[in-house]
């Protein structure tokens, strides 16, 4: 249950939002397909086939973005997002440990608060805003 005085976006707001967020999950997508080497070397060594599944992953974000692009099953999209960036986080652990320096310990860092910002923002599309 939502308390009382909680302010809640707007259908314009959350609209917008899709669309920005739809957009950059489809860009992003397009990329493991320009860029497949970058994704591959960010998947930990213990990922089966990790062409594979950067091509998969890569698939899954462009169909989210798409979805909220199109306003096509929006609640569902933000879900799935979610949980596919939610999915991500052991591959953030192990870049994040097997960082060689302080300064890439810190860079590898940055990924932690910034999937948490894409995931809450796909679960506030995932309620209908």
């Amino acid at each position: 249950r939502i308390p009382p005085h909680t302010v809640l976006p707007t259908e314009p707001t959350v609209r917008i939002l899709a669309l920005v967020f739809g957009s950059l999950l489809a860009v992003v997508g397009i990329l493991h397909f320009v860029r497949p080497a970058f994704f591959v070397r960010q998947v930990p060594h213990y990922v089966p086939h990790a062409a594979a599944a950067v091509l998969l992953t890569g698939i899954a974000e462009v169909a989210f973005g798409l979805a909220l692009i199109a306003n096509w099953q929006p609640r569902a999209a933000g879900g799935a997002a979610a949980a596919l960036i939610t999915s991500y986080l052991p591959v953030h652990i192990d870049s994040f440990r097997r960082a060689p320096t302080n300064a890439a310990r810190r860079k590898e860092a940055l990924r932690f608060p910034v999937n948490a910002v894409y995931v809450a923002i796909a679960m506030l599309l995932a309620i209908g805003g």
